[in-house]
C-alpha cells in the first residue's frame, strides 16, 4: 500500500472493525454493547500480555508494554466512551502494524530480483547452462499451475 493511501485506509479499516463489533453486539442478546466491548478489550489485553512475556526485549516491546500498561490503568474506571476509544486505539495499533510501510524502491527491487532468484532455486541451474540459455530463467517456464 502506498504511504499516501495508508492513513486513509487505516482509518477506514478501524472504523469498519469497531462498527461491525458494535453492530454485532447490538444484534446479539447475550450482553450489552458495553459488556461486549469490555470483554473484547480484556481478552485482547490478556492475549497481548501473554505474547509480551515471551517476546525479546526491544524498543517495540517496550512501546507495547507502555501501551498495555496505560490500558490496564484506565480500564477499571472507564465509561462507555472510554471503552470504545480503547477498542479503537487497540484496533488502530494492530492495523498500523499490519499495514507496514511501503517503500517503492524495495518494491521495484523485489519485483525484479525475486522472480530471478526463484528461477535459480527452482531450476537448479548451473551457471554454464544459464549463460548458454538465459531464457531458461523465466518463472513462466519453470512453474506450472494446474487445477481449478
Amino acid at each position: 500500500m502506498r504511504n499516501e493511501d495508508r492513513e486513509r485506509a487505516i482509518t477506514e479499516i478501524v472504523s469498519r472493525i469497531v462498527n461491525r463489533h458494535i453492530t454485532a453486539s447490538q444484534e446479539s442478546n447475550r450482553a450489552s454493547v458495553r459488556e461486549s466491548m469490555l470483554e473484547l478489550v480484556n481478552d485482547t489485553f490478556y492475549e497481548e500480555k501473554k505474547r509480551l512475556r515471551t517476546e525479546k526485549s526491544t524498543r517495540m516491546k517496550q512501546e507495547d508494554v507502555d501501551f498495555w500498561r496505560s490500558i490496564k490503568k484506565t480500564l477499571p474506571r472507564a465509561n462507555d466512551r472510554d471503552i470504545k476509544e480503547m477498542l479503537t486505539n487497540i484496533t488502530q495499533r494492530f492495523t498500523r502494524e499490519v499495514a507496514g510501510n511501503f517503500n517503492p524502491r524495495i518494491y521495484d527491487l523485489s519485483v525484479k530480483a525475486v522472480p530471478f532468484g526463484l528461477s535459480l532455486l527452482l531450476n537448479g541451474l548451473s551457471m554454464r547452462r544459464f549463460l548458454s540459455n538465459p531464457s531458461a530463467m523465466s518463472l513462466d517456464t519453470n512453474i506450472h499451475i494446474s487445477g481449478q
